[in-house]
């Protein structure tokens, strides 16, 4: 449902789902984007890589990545109650912090 939503003209945060815009507004989400844009379609797969496509055990199911979205919220925002609140609902199958990790400079040993 969110994909229809993010598909229609809403705004970048507006969806139609009630309970998902509210968290947004009670969170300041500045924009909702896709993790994965581009995953290709299944069959167009298949045809680009038939070879591959044949090792593939039988009855391996292949799961979509197009419904993985990106929250966009304030820097100041308590991300792990974030997740806890959209994890809350029936229609989330996960929400996790996008931790970033970096490396520092330092002496070698």
């Amino acid at each position: 449902r969110l994909d229809e939503a993010l598909a229609a003209d809403a705004l970048p945060t507006q969806t139609g789902l009630a309970w998902f815009d509210q968290l947004n507004e009670r969170y300041d989400v500045t924009r909702i984007g896709p993790v994965f844009p581009h995953q290709a379609d299944l069959e167009d797969i298949k045809r680009k890589f038939p070879e591959r496509t044949k090792r593939a055990p039988p009855g391996a199911e292949v799961r979509s990545l197009r419904y993985i979205y990106k929250l966009t919220m304030r820097p100041d925002t308590d991300v792990l109650q974030v997740a806890a609140d959209y994890n809350s609902s029936p229609d989330v199958e996960y929400a996790q912090p996008n931790y970033i990790a970096t490396i520092q400079e330092g002496t070698q040993p």
